[in-house]
């Protein structure tokens, strides 16, 4: 047996150890205690549960008094009645259920000698007594009274401690990812869930496979600190969860409309070149006149229902959003399709099978379209689908419950230069601008999720405890190709041919797997709520062969690679450990303090041990002399010495294996510390504040060895024109061939914020959502941690932009008011300081093949662009 086989068998074996708190992947839970006039538990109590969601369904309390209905989508119509002869049956209604929380819903019922019945409404605590995470719940009712764009990355914005990279005006930016940062969290952790299914892009860690419609959203859940043992990283957690059919037939369509003649333009007319808002032509980009929009539409609709009643569910949404826009003169065209379908059929009172289809299509002409990118050199985009989840769960008894779930991702897209793949690509170090085409990407992306989930109760006399556990595995694939166009980039200054840069075809094909256990324990004792519990994870990734044709310009220089695949043996095998505390200083869920503390693990990118891969792509630049002044890069005009050699690369012998000393890596850290506290004004309005400390280390990367020694730089000056001498780092000699692969010793982010926020629940004709955010995201290195020293004074210690957001503080407000005759008026306002604004000098080439490097003008920070604020407002008639 390998020894990887015998980590995960002694993984398997320490997680069964231990126990992990209240959590889910698409649902939520309703519980509560009942109790007699004198608050004596009262057992045998008929508790019945009715929705338009799900059927009927009768539970009984326990010799405690408790009572669970653990599994239940997200909602807000859920009524509970509670019967028990001798004594006034109590019917809840309005009862919400939200992903991942639990509903506490504690009744006292009187005693009576006659059949009445009480009916309450609206007394669930707005505070989770259980809840020792942070981030936000986005319901359907929320998503559609506040305005704003329409796709997740502008929820992420109005998420309490969150940033995102781009401001998303009427639409104008839904055909692109946004960067985005939480509380500290390292990018590429973050995971995102659709549907119960993980379908995280592992080719670009963090990143969405996908673009969404945003009216087939039941509740958004985004998590941004405190991540359960079911979830493997520390990382922004978002988890879409879509309608469903129920008991009545339900739908909804939309059209919305946004055209250039609602919006001003701020910087220059597309159509005319005309520059607008007091600009000269001195003070922009050469050539770029800003962004506008030229014309939005997205329509669909949605429509759910009972085939059989209380038994078959059906549900299926068609959306389209088509993005029509301006970047300069270029045209930024996005056309995003989205076709869903679900189905849930119940088998009796214990059994559900469930199947969620998406088609989820994008077509773009002009992605990549920039002040430095216009027109040829942008891409055009298509790709492939679809999303298959199969699931079923299973209800053993009252105290424990099973489900398990298949998903098939087969997702990828290809970039298409507009200037197309045999027209070479021109780059002008001068202006920063590219000309003629640009670079091409092909890729498939195949992804599998196995999962096996279970919980079970465990009641006492005075401690509960509520397990759960699963195992899941994931296989990820990915296959791509890249280059630029016609195999090099003509490089010139201010005009004038002055290097080439010739690569190879990049051919990248590898896969990933992680196996995965968790168990935990969710311990009930009077107040105080403790959740304790460990993951193992078991990650590993092989490259497989791949072979490339020779260079069309020079096959000399690159002749056909070929490279037979790699696997190191090698896997990070981690068990990660959580914690956490809730304390209900009240007995009412009043007041409640929390604490949460874990250690997580990176996820491992699919290619972690593609060091070795000799068909990556390499590149040689050198002088260039355009003789025929044609200005194309021909065979015969590059001259001297190489002035940049890839790593890992040997010209005199292309197709020998990688110069690389691999170490086995461990996987990078996540330590979290989350401190809060949250206090329940009345059933509908909750104010609180978090505190949390996150730091990341131990992160992984590839070098040329030894170059982490600062001994091996050397600081020399150098004259830029039209500014002076600065001073840079350069080798002190010939720049070493061989690479390491190893863990990063001596660097890490650290970051500390509190956050204060207002929680509103709709009642008395408004709801609303505040919160306030100050945080100080910081970046530290020490010897070893650093290559070229030339920026390390400027950045040590200063703040952190690794996962895009610099804002140190920023409040955001969100709210609707129901005013007489069926009219509401909402609104959300945000305001943020200022992002970083950097501010570099291009440095002249170096010696020993070192390149150019940006130098920071200032200290990192020191620059920042003007406060930003941005009030969006809504008016509705019913």
């Amino acid at each position: 047996m390998t020894n990887r086989g015998l980590r995960l068998i002694a993984g398997i074996a320490l997680s069964l150890l231990v126990a992990a708190p209240v959590w889910a992947q698409e649902t939520g839970a309703i519980s509560g205690t009942v109790t007699d006039p004198d608050g004596a538990p009262l057992p045998g109590v008929a508790v019945t549960l009715d929705s338009t969601e799900v059927p009927s369904s009768t539970t009984y309390t326990q010799v405690n008094g408790v009572y669970r209905f653990p599994v239940l989508p997200p909602g807000s119509g859920y009524t509970l009645t509670f019967m028990l002869e001798g004594f006034k049956s109590v019917i809840q209604e309005e009862i919400p259920v939200r992903v991942g929380g639990n509903s506490q819903l504690n009744v006292s019922m009187e005693l009576s000698t006659v059949e009445e019945t009480v009916t309450v409404t609206g007394t669930t605590p707005i505070v989770d007594v259980k809840k020792t995470g942070t981030g936000n719940n986005l319901t359907e009712e929320y998503m559609q009274s506040i305005p704003s764009a329409r796709d997740p990355w502008v929820m992420m914005q109005q998420t309490a401690g969150m940033q995102v990279s781009t401001e998303n005006i009427g639409g104008s930016a839904s055909g692109q990812q946004s960067g985005f940062s939480g509380t500290g969290n390292r990018g590429g952790d973050a995971i995102w869930n659709y549907d119960g299914a993980e379908i995280t892009d592992m080719s670009a860690l963090g990143a969405s496979p996908m673009y969404y419609d945003f009216d087939a959203f039941s509740e958004i859940s985004i998590t941004t600190g405190g991540n359960d043992p079911s979830i493997q990283s520390g990382g922004i957690r978002v988890n879409f969860v879509t309608k469903r059919g129920g008991n009545t037939w339900r739908g909804s369509g939309r059209f919305y409309l946004t055209d250039s003649s609602l919006s001003t333009l701020n910087v220059g007319d597309p159509e005319t070149g005309e520059l607008v808002g007091g600009f000269s032509s001195d003070e922009l980009f050469p050539g770029y006149i800003g962004n506008s929009i030229s014309n939005i539409k997205d329509w669909g609709g949605d429509l759910g229902g009972p085939v059989v009643g209380d038994k078959v569910f059906v549900w299926g949404a068609y959306g389209k959003q088509d993005i029509k826009q301006f970047v300069g003169t270029s045209a930024d065209d996005t056309q995003l399709t989205n076709w869903h379908g679900k189905a849930n059929i119940h088998l009796g009172d214990r059994a559900v099978l469930n199947y969620t289809f998406i088609d989820a299509g994008k077509t773009k002409q002009g992605r990549g379209a920039s002040a430095s990118r216009q027109g040829p050199t942008t891409w055009n985009q298509g790709g492939v689908c679809c999303i298959h989840t199969f699931k079923g769960q299973y209800t053993v008894n009252d105290n424990n419950y099973v489900e398990g779930s298949y998903n098939d991702t087969a997702l990828g897209f290809f970039l298409e230069p507009q200037g197309g793949r045999d027209t070479q690509t021109a780059y002008d170090l001068d202006t920063g601008a590219w000309g003629r085409s640009y670079f091409f990407y092909d890729t498939q992306r195949p992804l599998k999720n196995y999962r096996v989930d279970a919980n079970s109760y465990m009641a006492g006399a005075n401690i509960d405890h509520e397990l759960k556990y699963g195992y899941s595995r994931r296989e990820a694939g990915t296959s791509s190709i890249w280059a630029p166009a016609g195999g090099a980039v003509a490089v010139f200054d201010a005009g004038v041919p002055a290097e080439a840069w010739l690569y190879h075809l990049a051919l990248d094909n590898y896969e990933n797997a992680r196996n995965s256990f968790y168990l935990g324990d969710t311990i009930s004792a009077g107040r105080a709520t403790v959740n304790v519990g460990l993951r193992y994870d078991d990650q590993a990734s092989v490259s497989l062969p791949s072979a490339v044709d020779p260079h069309p310009l020079n096959p000399t220089l690159f002749p056909a690679q070929t490279f037979g695949g790699f696997d190191p043996n090698h896997s990070w095998s981690t068990v990660s450990p959580r914690f956490g505390l809730t304390y209900d200083l009240s007995g009412d869920a009043g007041t409640i303090l929390r604490m949460n503390a874990a250690r997580y693990y990176g996820q491992q990118f699919n290619g972690e041990f593609h060091v070795s891969n000799t068909t990556f792509g390499p590149e040689m630049d050198f002088n260039w002399n355009d003789a025929n002044s044609n200005g194309f890069i021909d065979p015969g005009e590059t001259f001297g010495d190489p002035i940049f050699t890839s790593a890992g690369f040997d010209p005199a012998n292309p197709n020998a294996p990688i110069d690389l000393v691999f170490t086995d890596t461990k996987a990078p850290i996540t330590d979290e510390l989350i401190l809060g506290f949250e206090h329940e004004i009345n059933r509908t309005l909750g104010v609180g504040a978090d505190f949390t400390y996150r730091k990341n280390h131990r992160e992984n990367w590839t070098i040329r060895n030894g170059e982490n020694n600062p001994a091996l730089w050397t600081e020399v000056s150098q004259n830029i024109s039209g500014f002076g001498t600065i001073n840079v780092f350069e080798p002190v000699g010939t720049r070493p061939s061989q690479q390491i692969y190893a863990n990063r010793e001596g660097f890490n982010t650290q970051y500390k914020g509190v956050t204060f926020f207002l929680n509103k629940r709709f009642a008395n004709k408004w709801m609303g959502n505040a919160s306030f955010t100050y945080a100080n995201p910081t970046i530290h290195y020490s010897t070893g941690g650093f290559t070229d020293p030339t920026n390390i004074p400027t950045r040590d210690g200063q703040s952190s932009t690794e996962n895009t957001g610099s804002a140190k503080w920023f409040f955001k407000f969100s709210g609707m008011y129901q005013l007489p005759h069926g009219i509401s008026v909402a609104g959300f306002f945000q305001a943020r300081q200022g992002y970083i604004e950097q501010r570099n000098i291009r440095s002249n080439s170096r010696n020993f093949g070192a390149g150019r490097v940006e130098l920071d003008a200032a200290q990192f920070g020191t620059f920042r662009h003007p406060n930003f604020w941005n009030l969006d407002l809504r008016a509705e008639k019913t």
